[in-house]
């Protein structure tokens, strides 16, 4: 499942150590005799300064690889801490953290006062994190299921960069040679597995409404919100119908991939890594759009407000 990365594990610590101290001829006299202190941090360092000052590629892996066997212990001890919330095996774990103690040893900064094992604890439960995240699906489901939710949404996002309106369900399940019901399977198992946070608002995510959270739900249920206290207001604000009036406008004046980027991140809960692959760019790329897409619509928004306050206070 996790790329191997066996090379790395070919050698015992000890022929490791004694392999490192071969291998030294490489780097400078200096270097060579700080090359076996007994502190560990001492080791790393001095290990990674004959990795950065070594022009050979052999003996930049050797001292790389000799680096991840030392530290090791360090990627065991993140995977069992990490594997206290997951069910992905410990092994697994463990080859994910390496790939992660593997990416610090390449980022290392000698110039920075920092050991390597507090500089490579994040990029060891980064990487760990990351899989997890986007691979390791929280629930368990056919993969018929998620196969034919990948399918809606890919004939979706064709139909929407040609301009055209989506689907209807019947429309889809005769396109995809499929049920109805499956196609309100697919869709549940998406909704289950979109996360929420625990801090977001029962009222909505733009903060008005009841004033309580999840959290709260969870301390005291008896805090519910009724369905009569929720519908107590039931005359619209003027200004809300107004704001919300231009809001629409506004995002029906959106081109397709625009439209797009939006509905896949903020209402399909899709990664970067998939928006990108639909659009066919880089997941960076998809980021940066939306990020000032939101940007552009918030300055007008603000606009917007300046323009109608006068009229939107006398109403």
């Amino acid at each position: 499942m996790v790329g191997s990365i066996v090379p790395l594990f070919r050698s015992s610590p000890t022929a490791a150590s004694t392999e490192a101290s071969a291998a030294a001829a490489g780097a400078p006299a200096a270097m060579r005799r700080t090359a076996g202190p007994a502190d560990p941090a001492a080791i790393n360092r001095a290990w990674l300064a004959a990795y950065a000052c070594s022009s050979e590629a052999h003996v930049r892996l050797h001292w790389r690889n000799a680096l991840v066997q030392v530290n090791l212990p360090l990627v065991r001890l993140q995977a069992r801490l990490q594997a206290a919330s997951t069910d992905l095996p410990l092994d697994d774990l463990i080859q994910l953290g390496a790939i992660g103690l593997l990416r610090a040893i390449e980022a290392f900064d000698l110039q920075r006062r920092v050991s390597l094992s507090s500089f490579a604890v994040p990029y060891i439960r980064g990487t760990m994190q990351q899989y997890l995240r986007d691979r390791h699906r929280p629930l368990r489901a056919p993969w018929r299921l998620r196969q034919l939710q990948q399918r809606v949404e890919r004939l979706q996002a064709l139909r929407l960069h040609d301009g055209q309106p989506p689907l209807s369900a019947e429309e889809l399940a005769r396109q995809l040679s499929c049920s109805t019901e499956a196609l309100g399977q697919a869709a549940d198992l998406q909704t289950c597995e979109r996360l929420r946070s625990l801090d977001a608002p029962i009222g909505g995510d733009d903060g008005e409404g009841c004033g309580s959270c999840l959290l709260d739900q969870l301390a005291d249920p008896s805090a519910s919100v009724s369905p009569a206290s929720s519908s107590a207001e039931t005359d619209p604000d003027p200004q809300d119908q107004a704001s919300l009036h231009w809001l629409r406008q506004r995002l029906a004046q959106l081109s397709p991939q625009e439209r797009q980027l939006l509905n896949g991140r903020h209402l399909q809960g899709d990664t970067w890594v998939a928006l990108g692959r639909e659009l066919g760019f880089h997941p960076r790329m998809a980021q940066r759009q939306t990020d000032a897409l939101l940007q552009r619509l918030q300055r007008e928004a603000q606009q917007w407000q300046e323009l109608n306050r006068p009229a939107m206070q006398q109403t």
